[in-house]
């Protein structure tokens, strides 16, 4: 990754903390990298223990924790919750109080760590075991909520409504 954007040992440690501390499938980041060069996009799917980097054109996937040794960018407020209860038809969510609210904000504030142009975005299970529950956040406080192909309308203000 280019100069003053955190190396992928710290990035890898810290997305692996993030899933581990939220109960996430899997977590990843959108890095912008300057003018002239692509965003750098990195993943981290618990399930597989994979990290995976795409810049540009290029892909590659590294063990997780292979010698890695990074370490996290800062500390984050994380939180485990129970698997949501999406009903697809209605367009609801339910789960623990704060639960949703919670985890949008921590997405937050780890782009944070990345630039304020960053994006994070994470997967997590639903109670009926379906398609995962995907929550996005931006540094900059956007957020975005979506099951496979249905996107979830989001009030104005939220989380913090």
């Amino acid at each position: 990754m280019s100069e003053g954007i955190p190396s992928l040992a710290d990035t890898a440690a810290t997305l692996v903390g993030w899933a581990e501390g939220t109960g996430a499938l899997a977590v990843g980041v959108l890095i912008p990298q300057g003018d002239d060069v692509s965003p750098a996009l990195v993943r981290y799917d618990h399930l597989e223990g994979v990290i995976s980097v795409a810049e540009g054109e290029e892909m590659r996937t590294v063990p997780a924790l292979d010698g890695l040794g990074g370490t996290t960018l800062g500390e984050l407020h994380l939180h485990k919750f129970p698997d949501f209860d999406v009903d697809d038809d209605e367009g609801k969510i339910v789960g623990a109080i704060g639960g949703l609210e919670n985890l949008a904000r921590s997405l937050g504030a780890l782009a944070g760590f990345f630039g304020p142009e960053a994006l994070a975005a994470a997967e997590f299970r639903t109670a009926d075991g379906g398609a995962p529950l995907e929550i996005g956040s931006g540094a900059a406080g956007q957020y975005a909520i979506s099951r496979g192909d249905i996107e979830f309308e989001i009030p104005d203000g939220w989380p913090d409504s």
